[in-house]
């Protein structure tokens, strides 16, 4: 396992593949977020463990009809818990609260709005979060903006000791003339490396803790975890 630094803190390269982008999700609202980060004497909860009483706030951004989170058992949901679904496109939110299990939509808030244009107001209103999500908005977001979304998230957004989840197609990709020539869908590819000088980049000082980057069975998408710094003291 190749390892570098970011922000002073280990950061691991691309790791064994992992399950869909849902099956993710369910495992990082089991606790198991800080996978593999930098703290191995430590409890593996500790990105929700101080939250449990006054429950966790959790946004998904660029979520659409939110798909992935209709597949996550509610069961992991503690009664104070509190889902953020954030998107552009207002259909897309009032389908994805249409289509949520109802234990899960009891806690689910609306909040549409570009992230990077709304982030102070979903902090102020929602805020702020333990752990957050951004599923396939990378594979639209160039440089600067996918800068942007890191630095808006670990300054605004993420709570110390928190947890910022995404994912990005991966690059070399078999499909991409396909895509690009014959769908025209045309998407950010990254790869490791790049995720790590995104973040090395974009990362207030002092904000990670760790960053850990894996792979889907396929090969085909990167998932991204990044540890908010605890607060020092």
């Amino acid at each position: 396992m190749a390892r570098d630094q970011v922000g002073g803190h280990r950061a691991h390269r691309i790791r064994p593949p992992e399950a869909p982008f849902h099956v993710a999700v369910d495992r990082a609202l089991r606790c198991a977020a800080a996978r593999g980060l930098d703290h191995p004497g430590r409890d593996r909860e500790v990105p929700f463990r101080a939250s449990r009483q006054r429950g966790r706030a959790c946004p998904a951004s660029a979520s659409g009809g939110a798909a992935d989170l209709r597949r996550v058992d509610p069961a992991l949901l503690h009664p104070a818990d509190r889902l953020v679904l954030n998107d552009v496109a207002p259909d897309a939110l009032q389908y994805a609260l249409t289509h949520l299990p109802p234990a899960t939509r009891a806690q689910t808030a609306a909040a549409p709005g570009n992230v990077l244009r709304t982030a102070a107001h979903l902090a102020a209103d929602h805020g702020p979060f333990d752990l957050i999500l951004a599923g396939g908005l990378f594979d639209y977001l160039e440089g600067r903006f996918a800068r942007a979304l890191i630095r808006t998230t670990l300054s605004r957004l993420c709570r110390p000791g928190g947890t910022f989840y995404f994912s990005n197609i991966a690059t070399p990709n078999p499909y991409a003339a396909l895509m690009t020539h014959i769908g025209r869908w045309n998407l950010v590819e990254r790869t490791p490396a790049d995720i790590e000088a995104d973040v090395r980049a974009a990362a207030p000082p002092g904000t990670v803790a760790g960053l850990d980057i894996t792979a889907d069975a396929t090969g085909l998408t990167l998932f991204a975890t990044v540890r908010r710094a605890d607060e020092p003291g």
